[in-house]
């Protein structure tokens, strides 16, 4: 029971560790990131495992410097959160306008968040059963 409590730990401090680099690096790419607004063009579509299309939005964007780019979102829904011609806040790495992103909490924190809520109880369970044990020692 001592070692799972551990492992328990141990994977809840790995995930909290992981949902704190995300952060990390979600905040410094927001700090260095240019603010763009990008209209949307299109939508990119396919089928999950439950035969539902989800709609990903295809997104113009031009930079500072009046560079024209495109951005596939990574966020997909049924049915789709915007329409075509809608425009759309965007954050973007000025070092690599690749490096693109919709300006929205989600897009912004959802690895941090979910990184974190599955590392915390982990954590909890984990180190108040290793505690446990270790009084009865």
């Amino acid at each position: 029971m001592k070692i799972f409590a551990l492992c328990f730990t141990v994977a809840g401090v790995i995930l909290l560790a992981i949902s704190g680099i995300l952060f990390i690096r979600e905040f410094v790419f927001l700090g260095r990131a240019e603010t763009t607004s990008g209209t949307v063009t299109a939508y990119s579509t396919y089928t999950d495992s439950e035969d539902t299309t989800l709609y990903c939005p295809v997104i113009k964007y031009t930079t500072r410097e009046g560079q024209n780019n495109s951005y596939t979102s990574n966020s997909c829904s049924a049915p789709a959160d915007f329409k075509i011609g809608d425009q759309v806040q965007m954050v973007y790495d000025p070092g690599n306008t690749k490096n693109v992103q919709i300006q929205n909490f989600w897009d912004e924190y959802v690895g941090t968040l979910i990184t974190g809520l599955i590392g915390l109880p982990f954590f909890i369970v984990g180190g108040w059963l290793y505690l446990a044990k270790m009084r009865k020692a």
